[in-house]
């Protein structure tokens, strides 16, 4: 497996795996885009957006989009997190050229059309519908609350408020931000005997120039909480929270792995003390979500109970 970074004619920085005699293509695009760095009139407007682009081009309109990846057998899709968006393609390797063009013009030509933003808010606000009544999801909108700082503090769907008012304008403006050459990185994995004619399809698109994005530093807040819902749940799940450094730090890895090791697995001391030999717990699980700056540590033990609550604690 070979691996080229290379900024391209058009400006576009772009990372090439080459994985000779593989059958399947994968191309990706990222862009330095997320909740992070919404304002309170437009909260949800990231994920919001990952929806839109989906609605069409003048090369690929209505729905020709998914359509035409779907008809060689691939798969597309898209996801927004706080401090980024993915938007990717996976398909077999014979039709890379087809998947780096649909993936270049859904993102380099979106038309945002009023015809397709009014029907969307309706089913992204069903989405953050199904979010409210997910134990899991409302466990960790309330850590969210208690305990992250600010542009980490509001679900990545936004609320009813701010997903029922989007306009077009507001698409065009985060876009025009937070779209650019200095912001995204495109990703082609696969095997590419075709690169030169991959590199030709990729530079008939042009991404805007702009600003980079700054993100707001993760900071887990210092005064200790507790926030309690009483939503009728069959299960109670303990969430700590702690916080990690830097993903560039030394000991991000070590930290990382160290979680892992305390709560994951039957042999873990967490599993051991929670669960095999005092049945307090159910189960035992943990995580590191890394920001662009800072991070955050997760252990969460989850028991069966009658208990009408759900607990997040920091």
């Amino acid at each position: 497996m070979n691996t080229e970074n290379i900024t391209l004619e058009n400006g576009l920085n772009t990372l090439f795996i080459d994985s000779p005699n593989s059958n399947v293509t994968t191309a990706q695009i990222w862009f330095k885009a997320g909740s992070s760095l919404e304002k309170k009139d437009n909260l949800g407007i990231a994920h919001f957006l990952e929806h839109m682009f989906f609605k069409g081009t003048k090369k690929y309109p209505d729905m020709m989009i998914a359509k035409t990846v779907e008809s060689y057998g691939g798969e597309i899709n898209a996801f927004t997190s706080f401090d980024y968006t993915c938007y990717y393609i996976n398909g077999p390797a014979n039709e890379v050229l087809k998947t780096v063009d649909v993936l270049m013009d859904m993102v380099s030509n979106p038309l945002f059309q009023d015809q397709d933003i009014e029907p969307e808010k309706g089913v992204v606000f069903e989405e953050y519908r199904r979010s409210i009544d997910s134990p899991s999801q409302v466990n960790f909108f309330k850590l969210q609350k208690s305990c992250f700082p600010k542009g980490y503090a509001e679900p990545i769907l936004g609320n009813e408020k701010t997903i029922k008012a989007f306009t077009r304008e507001q698409l065009v403006e985060f876009r025009n931000s937070y779209y650019n050459l200095e912001n995204s990185l495109l990703v082609v994995a696969g095997d590419l005997k075709k690169k030169s004619k991959i590199i030709n399809t990729i530079n008939q698109y042009q991404m805007p120039s702009g600003l980079k994005s700054t993100f707001p530093k993760f900071k887990l807040k210092t005064k200790p909480t507790v926030a309690v819902h009483e939503n009728n749940v069959n299960q109670s799940t303990l969430t700590i929270a702690i916080q990690a450094p830097d993903y560039r730090d030394d000991m991000a890895p070590t930290e990382d792995l160290a979680i892992n090791c305390l709560s994951f697995g039957d042999i873990s001391p967490l599993y051991k003390n929670l669960v095999a030999s005092t049945s307090l717990a159910s189960s035992t699980s943990g995580s590191t979500m890394f920001f662009s700056h800072g991070g955050c540590h997760f252990l969460r033990p989850v028991s069966y109970t009658h208990l009408r609550a759900h607990e997040t604690r920091h």
